[in-house]
């Protein structure tokens, strides 16, 4: 690569490395539309974590506090979850609660996993290393979740991370995204083949 060929603002050697400007070259040639993903977004927002020493704030059971083991590839995986009190959920965590059909995405440590929040996964919330993303009607949940998951996403979503010692995507990062939509029509269609 020559000093020419570097157009974004970033300059590391990570985020300019060949194969992954190749992405940019795949969205450009998408037959279909390709949106920053804050566009699809009703409404993007991420969590926080209780005090820990405040054990008040922690609970048995009730409230699913999501985090990062939670949100996998193959969906929301309660195994190892912590519960809060429905009193952090609607007053100091509420901005951050969860609904149905709502997409994941981790943004720290094991970045870009991707899974769609339920009705039985629900009532829950998430911690700051996870980032909820409340779609407009253009976009399938199932379709981005497929999409992030696959290997071209992981690839799309390992570009921009920040971070020597601890990568994270920051929230501005995740609204850039570039996601290619096709037709929800086909959306769905795409989904039910992977499922297949």
């Amino acid at each position: 690569m020559r000093r020419g060929d570097v157009k974004d603002d970033r300059l590391d050697a990570t985020y300019n490395v060949p194969s992954l400007r190749v992405l940019d070259e795949q969205l450009k040639g998408s037959p279909h539309s390709v949106l920053p993903l804050g566009d699809l977004c009703i409404f993007l927002s991420g969590g926080s974590t209780p005090l820990r020493q405040n054990e008040a704030q922690y609970a048995e059971d009730g409230v699913r506090f999501l985090r990062i083991q939670n949100v996998t590839e193959h969906g929301i995986d309660l195994q190892d979850v912590k519960f809060i009190t429905d009193e952090v959920h609607n007053s100091l965590l509420r901005r951050s609660q969860l609904s149905r059909d709502d997409v994941l995405m981790t943004i720290t440590g094991r970045i870009g996993s991707a899974a769609k929040v339920t009705e039985a996964d629900l009532p829950a919330n998430i911690n700051q290393h996870i980032v909820q993303l409340r779609l407009n009607k253009q976009v399938d949940p199932d379709f981005l979740c497929v999409f992030l998951n696959s290997d071209f996403g992981k690839r799309l979503t390992s570009r921009p991370v920040t971070g020597t010692t601890r990568i994270a995507l920051d929230y501005q990062a995740v609204r850039k995204l570039p996601i290619p939509l096709p037709p929800l029509e086909t959306q769905r269609v795409l989904v039910g083949e992977l499922e297949t």
